[in-house]
């Protein structure tokens, strides 16, 4: 294996493996001996990446935000209606929207029901991977978040930001998912033809990435939104998107 395989190997500064065949799954079949690196150390990676393949360019755009495009629909859903009669009533201007919750979360407005911003799963956490929703989150404020570009979720086995819920916002008898990742094909470095793995080998969940003649496919029954893939993606434009569970069709 090249200096180069490796340094793609160990990329954003994952615990070193094992041995050349990668990172080993416990009993159970996770994937968690690694921690996310600096955010600093981050963008130096992506920039050796963009030399090693040539030089890219830094993209023009800025980075896919969820929920910028969520509450997008959101207002847009919410339009007057020129045809609606004084009668009529009017449609709500705070519809809920979906928001990226930690593993075993309530549907989203029995989450706000439910939640008391007590931060005790974000205390729980031994990973720094759950934050406090800001203004821009609305009625959501205060309520704990997992944002995947700044610290994804790793998927302890035990999930104790669930046992640490107290009002039970968060239920070791609720599943696992939190999202839906998506491979935008275009901005994939594996999919335009050059060598990357990166998301499946650091994908902390069995078979939710599947790679096939060099190419990474999301399987979505798998998948449980926990943001790795995005995180970890060296690609000149982010080339992994993270839809929070209940995003409208």
């Amino acid at each position: 294996m090249s200096d180069d395989e490796i340094n793609r190997r160990e990329f954003l500064g994952g615990k070193k493996a094992a041995d050349e065949g990668g990172e080993q799954s416990d009993k159970n079949g996770w994937k968690p001996g690694w921690q996310p690196a600096a955010a600093d150390d981050v963008q130096r990676n992506r920039r050796d990446i963009r030399q090693q393949f040539g030089g890219l360019e830094e993209p023009e755009e800025e980075p896919f935000d969820a929920l910028d495009f969520l509450a997008g629909l959101d207002e847009g859903e919410n339009e007057t209606d020129p045809n609606q009669t004084l009668d009529s009533n009017p449609p709500s201007r705070h519809a809920t929207i979906p928001v990226h919750r930690p593993p075993r979360a309530l549907p989203e407005e029995e989450f706000l029901q439910a939640c008391t911003r007590c931060k005790a799963c974000i205390e729980a956490c031994p990973h720094d991977a759950i934050a406090l929703a800001g203004q821009r989150f609305r009625g959501a404020e205060g309520t704990p978040v997992i944002d995947a570009s700044k610290s994804p979720c790793l998927m302890c086995e035990d999930t104790p930001c669930v046992s640490a819920c107290e009002p039970d916002a968060l239920r070791h008898s609720l599943g696992l998912s939190m999202g839906d990742a998506q491979i935008q094909r275009h901005d994939c470095i594996a999919h335009q033809g050059g060598f990357c793995s990166t998301c499946s080998e650091r994908c902390p969940v069995p078979g939710a990435i599947k790679v096939r003649q060099g190419k990474p496919t999301i399987r979505q029954a798998a998948c449980t939104g926990c943001g790795v893939c995005h995180y970890v993606c060296p690609a000149p434009r982010n080339a992994v998107r993270i839809f929070p569970r209940g995003i409208p069709e």
